[in-house]
């Protein structure tokens, strides 16, 4: 499984390239303009200012996607090796034709997108939070910081204000590191050595500001998964030794003396090869293209937490002679850290507490002491004018947004089978009969809430696990359990305008004969959308725009009714929206539209390890609902005693879709191997 989710990690790479044409801001529908992605540098006391300038300009010579437009050259105040190179950059960034300006405020002010450059580490947290909170996607040059609360810090602030970030030595980009970790170079990674200068500044701990490249080509090709970490030094050399969690050794060796070479020895079930070596900038700017035309970054956020995890534990137990060192010990206490360094530079996340309360009738999640959503235990009763037989328990509504606004409908007078967040099956086949789980129209299947396992409010984890059960009630007098489900719900404490819920769904057969489910349109996870974003004319609009273009070329249709007319829109991670991207595959799905007056809505995103996926998509032609659906392509079966899984990652936020940040989000949620749990 280790080795699938490195594929997956390398494929993801793969698709940036992709995603491009759908989100940068110089494309439109797929077609580019003129218009370049602004970029703006920070520092001006490192060589790769310069060099990934000339490699953006002379990338985009012809297309003229990326353009440095302006930079603030000041970085560190105390590095001589780094404050003298500062006039001389300035003078030949200029000659680039970038603007030279007085302040990061007023830089953030002109580009779309950062270039943190400062050789300092010290002072990046400090430098990135303007960018972060201006929402600006931002590569952070090696040394990501100079401790490991701060490196926590900086993906925290980032995870907080919705901005995606981005750091790696150009030596994770050597091709043959990135084939090793896919299993194409010697098959099965057994173990690795890689070798690289690691010269000292008494500023930084001793691997970030040079041993960073040789340790970052390690965990290329390795992955994450350190336990320990241990280190043998003198003053020419340091040998630093990491043992994985699957039995693995990794080891990195630091030269201080000799030739400053990069490279190392990957060891596997086929064969042993090399590493490669410094292959320049080129592979590395081609990466922070894609990651600023994406907003996902190619490295997941923990990796390189674990990274300087790793250089951090190599300085402790060079203190402690050389003795092991627990990684999960080190970035337990540094995450305490991280959050009394951003309360210093006026970041206080004490105002994002999360809080799950169970009642009798249900468990309600907040957040500050403002209402997240609600999962219901009791039997729900719809509202007068609906039929009773529509009751319902087991399900979430209502989610409301950081604002406040709600995202989700129950018990709407056209589907009020529709609820909220919930999951059924509708066409399926169970011992003989069809029964409709979806449908309570129909009388044939029952959903309900049975018992709540755990609550939790730790440090650790903030939720809870229910169980409900899916019942054939065809048979009035003798309902048939069929399904025990079990729900595992995650509440995630980042974004000031968006939340983020994961929730992994167990479904076992406990019957005696399969619960076979067919073929059908819809049906799987169901999503209903505000009351408010229902408009009885939307139906009409959309005819109406079908029969204008009937009998036109697609490249002459008009634009299809938008979210203002419909009163909600959809938009998917492939960039369709309802009118094209109904039963279409999608790793994700956002559902908009105006809430008391102000845009909000939901995301769907749907793990890369749920079956069929990515899952084909129902998007509904005229109301605010969709499905995830893996019955679209045919039938499958859950036998007796298997269990079908499903990880959703939601998310309900403020505004219109963001789609960088549904995009980070994915990468990042992608990245969970549910597998091995």
């Amino acid at each position: 499984m280790e080795h699938q989710v490195h594929i997956r990690f390398i494929q993801k790479l793969l698709l940036l390239s992709t995603l491009a044409t759908m989100l940068v801001p110089g494309f439109v529908d797929g077609q580019e303009s003129a218009k370049p992605i602004r970029i703006g540098i920070i520092g001006l006391d490192t060589s790769h200012s310069i060099a990934f300038t000339k490699l953006l300009h002379r990338d985009s010579n012809q297309k003229k996607k990326f353009r440095v437009v302006c930079a603030y050259p000041h970085g560190s105040a105390d590095i001589k090796s780094s404050t003298s190179r500062i006039p001389k950059y300035t003078q030949q960034i200029k000659s680039l034709g970038v603007k030279i300006v007085d302040s990061i405020d007023a830089l953030i002010a002109e580009v779309d997108a950062v270039l943190l450059e400062t050789n300092d580490g010290r002072i990046h947290l400090k430098q990135a939070i303007p960018v972060l909170k201006a929402k600006k996607p931002v590569f952070i040059d090696k040394p990501l910081a100079a401790s490991l609360p701060d490196v926590i810090a900086i993906y925290d602030a980032a995870a907080h204000f919705g901005t995606p970030v981005f750091s790696s030595s150009s030596l994770r980009f050597a091709k043959p590191a990135l084939k090793a970790r896919t299993g194409e170079l010697v098959g099965d990674v057994l173990g690795c050595t890689t070798f690289s200068p690691a010269k000292l500044e008494p500023t930084h701990p001793d691997l970030y500001w040079y041993g960073i490249h040789g340790v970052e080509q390690l965990f290329t090709v390795l992955g994450p998964g350190c336990k320990t970490v241990s280190r043998s030094s003198t003053d020419s050399t340091d040998v630093v030794v990491g043992i994985w969690n699957n039995g693995r050794i990794g080891t990195f060796r630091g030269t201080r003396t000799g030739p400053h070479k990069y490279g190392g020895t990957v060891f596997g079930s086929k064969g042993n090869a090399s590493t490669g070596g410094n292959e320049g900038y080129g592979g590395l700017v081609d990466e922070i293209k894609n990651f600023f035309a994406s907003g996902i970054s190619p490295v997941p956020d923990s990796e390189t937490i674990e990274i300087y995890a790793f250089m951090s534990a190599a300085d402790v137990s060079k203190s402690k002679n050389g003795a092991p060192v627990s990684l999960k010990k080190i970035i337990a206490q540094a995450r305490v850290d991280a959050t009394a360094r951003l309360k210093q530079l006026g970041v206080d996340f004490s105002n994002s507490k999360i809080e799950c309360r169970e009642t009798d009738d249900a468990i309600t999640v907040t957040k500050a002491g403002k209402p997240m959503f609600k999962y219901h235990k009791s039997i729900q009763q719809p509202p007068k004018g609906i039929d009773k037989l529509f009751q319902r328990s087991g399900y979430i509504h209502p989610l409301r947004t950081p604002s406040g606004r709600i995202v989700t409908g129950d018990f709407a007078p056209d589907h009020p089978h529709q609820h909220g967040i919930f999951l059924a099956w509708v066409n399926t086949r169970f011992d003989g009969r069809n029964i409709d789980f979806w449908n309570q129209k129909k009388k044939t299947g029952r959903i309900s809430h049975v018992k709540v396992h755990a609550v939790n409010n730790s440090k650790q984890k903030t939720g809870f696990t229910v169980e409900l059960v899916h019942e054939d009630i065809s048979n009035p007098k003798a309902p048939a359990k069929v399904l025990r489900e079990q729900w595992d719900v995650d509440v995630h404490a980042r974004g000031f305008n968006f939340s983020v819920i994961d929730l992994r769904s167990r479904q076992t057969c406990i019957a005696k004969t399969p619960l076979k489910l067919q073929k059908h349109h819809y049906g799987g996870v169901g999503i209903r959308g505000s009351s408010q974003w229902f408009n009885s004319n939307a139906e009409t609009a959309l005819a109406k725009w079908k029969q204008e273009n009937a009998n036109k070329k697609k490249s002459d249709f008009s634009a299809p009714p938008d979210a203002t007319v419909m009163g909600h829109g959809f938009l998917t991670s492939q960039g369709l929206e309802r009118h094209n991207g109904n039963h279409t595959k999608a790793k994700w799905v956002a559902m908009y539209g105006r809430v008391d007056g102000k845009w909000a809505g939901i995301a769907v995103l749907c793990h890369p390890d749920n079956f069929r996926a990515p899952q084909h998509v129902r998007l509904h032609p005229s109301k605010p609902y969709f499905s995830y659906v893996p019955v679209v392509p045919g039938d499958f079966q859950i036998k007796p005693n298997e269990t079908y899984e499903t990880r959703l990652r939601i998310i309900a936020f403020d505004g219109k879709p963001d789609v960088a940040l549904l995009n980070k989000e994915w990468a990042d949620f992608s990245n969970v191997n549910t597998k091995a749990k």
